[in-house]
């Protein structure tokens, strides 16, 4: 690939997340206040927001598998770009309903959830074709077009009405739709060849869990945010208790994305300088602390305000998550362990941690609620957990020696060791 295609190619992929980020903060984020509008209660909302979490739970790692084996990734987000565009109308003539409204809003989480943990394996496994991609920077483009479009929807629903989300879904998504199409296609990593039965999810799963570093970032993935899952579904509502409306909410979710820009375009060179363990670790703290700050807030703007906190915390957690897994886990099951990971923060935590705010909720203010969580996500915080320390084995053995020492291990536990630790060598 020349120079001049790899350029081209990391626009395209820049202008991917900037659209698809745009159409995302125009549905999930004023779904909220569209469904407040039709008098739907916090109960209604809350068991929404569950289900959401549900299907992102099966959504995120049953597409990640299918990407990893079976089809490429390309292929899986245009089809879910192709039911999203039409899918989110389907809310509009439904939502005196609620069953079919709910069933409206899981179409479109279904596919529209897993594009996140699908574009950021598919920019990170493009880096090995094109060393001009940078993940950090594509992601920030899409985090300051979520600001953006969080400022201008939220104005311009205030004006025209809270239907209008799905035009700003549809407009945003058929841009994200076109630059797809034109960003270079990876093949499956995992897939295999013809007549070769293909790995199973549980195969796959077994594979990712057998290795330590990943079991400890699941737990800590789990731990810190729940109370991050549970700022972002009940933010709207503390909003609306305080006297705001859909103008305020666009302000606090652009206070929320308008920095994460600026550190993910820096984060390369703070990779660079204190290297990716202890960025993740920072990354996990800022967001612990990010849940904790909820607890001063006292009025309205300072609850806009104080999200510009989450612009600091994700803007340095989320590329540590993706450049973090991509250092402990093969191509062939990357796809899988990112959406398995989105899975956990988005919908695992989102599920557990909407169950028990809304059982806090009943009972205490949510400055308790969300002091409780932040206690759970310092608890969580092991600033050894992901520390690395190099093994070494020395020894005066010849090399044949060495690789009869390896053949009899046998071919299965060579295959473990290797899914354990892909960067391990004999030296």
């Amino acid at each position: 690939m020349d120079l001049k295609k790899q350029r081209r190619q990391y626009l395209f992929i820049c202008l991917v997340y900037l659209f698809y980020y745009a159409s995302y903060t125009s549905y999930f984020s004023f779904l909220t206040v569209y469904l407040k509008g039709w008098g739907y209660g916090t109960g209604d909302i809350g068991l929404i927001m569950t289900c959401n979490s549900l299907i992102n739970l099966i959504s995120q790692p049953l597409l990640g598998q299918l990407s990893d084996t079976r089809f490429p990734i390309k292929r899986i987000v245009t089809v879910g770009m192709l039911v999203t565009i039409p899918g989110a109308f389907l809310l509009g003539p439904t939502v005196g309903f609620f069953p079919l409204a709910l069933a409206s809003i899981l179409l479109v989480a279904f596919f529209d959830y897993s594009m996140i943990g699908l574009l950021d394996t598919w920019t990170n496994l493009a880096k090995a074709d094109n060393p001009r991609i940078n993940y950090s920077v594509a992601r920030g483009m899409g985090s300051l077009s979520s600001a953006v479009a969080a400022l201008v929807i939220g104005d311009a629903l205030a004006r025209f009405g809270n239907d209008k989300i799905f035009l700003f879904h549809a407009l945003f998504m058929a841009l994200a739709l076109v630059f797809v199409l034109l960003f270079q296609g990876i093949p499956c990593a995992g897939r295999r060849e013809k007549g070769e039965k293909a790995e199973s999810m549980g195969q796959a799963l077994r594979v990712l869990f057998r290795n330590k570093k990943y079991r400890y970032y699941i737990i800590a993935v789990f731990l810190v945010n729940m109370g991050w899952r549970a700022i972002l579904t009940y933010m709207p509502s503390i909003l609306i208790d305080f006297g705001g409306n859909s103008r305020h909410q666009g302000i606090a979710m652009a206070m929320c994305t308008i920095g994460i820009a600026p550190f993910m375009f820096f984060y390369p060179r703070l990779l660079k300088r204190f290297g990716i363990e202890r960025m993740i670790q920072v990354g996990y703290l800022l967001t612990a602390l990010r849940v904790l700050s909820i607890c001063l807030v006292r009025d309205l703007w300072m609850m806009v305000w104080i999200q510009l906190f989450e612009s600091v915390s994700f803007g340095i957690f989320q590329p540590s998550t993706i450049e973090y897994v991509s250092t402990i886990i093969p191509p062939k099951n990357r796809a899988l362990a990112v959406t398995v990971g989105a899975a956990v923060q988005m919908a695992l935590c989102g599920t557990v941690g909407n169950y028990f705010a809304g059982i806090f909720l009943e009972h205490f203010s949510f400055r308790w609620m969300f002091l409780i969580f932040g206690a759970v996500a310092l608890a969580g915080f092991d600033p050894n957990v992901l520390d690395e320390r190099t093994v070494q084995y020395q020894c005066d053995c010849s090399a044949e020696r060495t690789k009869e020492m390896l053949l009899s291990l046998g071919r299965a536990e060579l295959e473990r060791m290797r899914d354990e630790d892909p960067n391990c060598e004999v030296v």
